[in-house]
């Protein structure tokens, strides 16, 4: 399974340790795009097209000797794997499509209207987040504390919201 994070500014980071629960059932393949994360050095914003990450997701595919491959895609990763499915379906077995981001403002809206009842420790735990100097400076740290409680109900057992 090759996974696909979301962004499209952000690394694989934000999904582990959580995503690894699937390696008792799944190879997992992880990358950071290219532009992100361990992927960043010497890429500039114009070399990151939907063309080169099509093709870098085809080179992972190719490395590990693929023919076909089930692609988990969280947010912004959902729409690299769909386009990737869409472009070679001879290539993919299975989609996961994970918290796909809403599709108009009105869906935005109902999102969040329904996280904040659902999930209300969490949204005050962002905001604290968001509201401290150091995600305000970009503190990578606090940026990477910041997703995680986001994409927390994402990646959660439902035991751990009873």
């Amino acid at each position: 399974m090759i996974v696909l994070h979301g962004g499209p500014d952000f690394d694989i980071a934000y999904l582990l340790p959580e995503l690894d629960r699937l390696s008792d059932k799944f190879h997992l393949i992880y990358y950071d795009q290219r532009g992100r994360g361990r992927s960043a050095d010497h890429v500039r914003p114009e070399d990151v097209t939907l063309e080169s990450e099509m093709a870098d997701l085809d080179q992972v595919r190719k490395h590990f000797r693929l023919d076909k491959v089930v692609l988990l895609g969280h947010s912004w990763g959902t729409v690299l794997a769909l386009e990737y499915a869409l472009r070679h379906p001879d290539r993919v077995s299975r989609l996961v499509l994970m918290d796909p981001a809403p599709a108009s403002a009105a869906d935005i809206n109902r999102f969040r209207k329904e996280r904040a009842e659902k999930w209300p420790a969490l949204v005050e735990l962002r905001k604290a987040i968001a509201d401290t100097m150091a995600y305000k400076e970009a503190d990578p740290d606090a940026v990477v504390a910041y997703y995680r409680v986001h994409f927390k109900p994402a990646l959660a057992r439902p035991e751990d919201y009873e």
